[in-house]
């Protein structure tokens, strides 16, 4: 059938892009360089690990997150159809690109594991300030290329590569211990321009997604929150999500960026950090009224050195003999 046809196609266009040049690795991303050293175990100021194999800097700090989210709006495409009609055509661009372009070197704009060329060794060491090197730094005012980032806490964009001016394939890291899952994604991008921008994100596992029923990515923009006070919020368009080889999707989007030299944060869903767990369990501890329902404890260590706590929630204001019995 053409379905199966153009499924084959692209399996063959994805192992002809399936290099090291392009994806870092063979069949699936390398896993990850090791998460701690075998050094004693030291916390930074932040409260964050600095044992870690990989350079990391804190979480960004955000706005938090509304009450109520807002309903997903409906769909908006720019040439109109239906969802399938979007699929279609947007998945024939991808093979139509991704043919052209199967012998060329890809434009790595950024990479959360190796340095650029030419970088010192002591790209990986953050300065005074906790910020690490960008991979990327723009050649001059003129130069537009996006500034990514995720080498964050929770971020998770392992590669970054420029297709053209306003589009990059994007690569995210698998989540630790699985078999190259990866289906989620937050990262940052810099060195924008009032223009639209579209990513997609093409090392995605399961065989459908919500963006194809309506969902719509997350975005902060610096900017509006330092202005406006707004803070995340889904938007985008010609969002869907479709399958580009025999194990790989692509999660393709399109968002609008309404400020030059703004900083986005892009998220799968509203980002929930190591930090802001320990913040919360803290909060709860300090609370007197909480206080006499919830009682914290260390089971265990992460293997990256992190506290693994169990809340016990009960009445407390009570003997011993009476919580044992419960």
């Amino acid at each position: 059938s053409e379905i199966a046809t153009r499924d084959d196609a692209a399996s063959c266009i994805m192992e002809r892009k399936n290099s090291p040049s392009y994806f870092g690795g063979t069949g699936a991303l390398p896993p990850p360089l090791p998460l701690f050293s075998p050094t004693p175990k030291q916390s930074a100021d932040d409260g964050l690990p600095n044992h870690l194999g990989l350079p990391m800097m804190a979480a960004p700090k955000l706005l938090a997150p509304q009450e109520h989210e807002q309903p997903p709006e409906k769909f908006f495409m720019t040439k109109g159809g239906s969802q399938e009609d979007l699929v279609h055509r947007v998945k024939k661009d991808f093979l139509q690109r991704m043919a052209v372009g199967a012998g060329q070197p890809p434009n790595i704009v950024f990479d959360s594991i190796l340095k650029p060329n030419g970088a010192s060794a002591s790209y990986f060491k953050p300065d005074e300030r906790g910020v690490l090197t960008p991979y990327y730094t723009p050649a001059n005012a003129s130069d537009t290329t996006l500034v990514f980032e995720s080498r964050f806490e929770s971020g998770n964009l392992r590669r970054a590569i420029k297709v053209s001016e306003g589009e990059y394939d994007l690569l995210c890291r698998p989540d630790i211990n699985t078999n190259s899952y990866a289906q989620w994604f937050y990262f940052s991008v810099a060195n924008t321009r009032t223009r639209r921008y579209k990513f997609n994100i093409i090392n995605m596992l399961k065989s459908d997604s919500l963006f194809n029923k309506g969902m719509m990515p997350l975005v902060y923009s610096t900017k509006e929150a330092e202005d406006k006070g707004v803070g995340w919020k889904r938007e985008g368009f010609d969002i869907c999500y479709y399958r580009n080889s025999k194990k790989y999707h692509t999660a393709t989007f399109t968002i609008h960026s309404r400020h030059k030299d703004d900083t986005l944060y892009l998220a799968y869903c509203y980002p929930y950090t190591y930090s802001d767990l320990q913040a919360d369990l803290a909060r709860y501890e300090s609370n007197a009224y909480m206080r006499n329902y919830i009682r914290r404890r260390v089971l265990c260590e992460t293997l990256c050195g992190n506290d693994c706590d169990v809340l016990t929630i009960t009445d407390f204001d009570c003997s011993n003999e009476e919580i044992k019995s419960r």
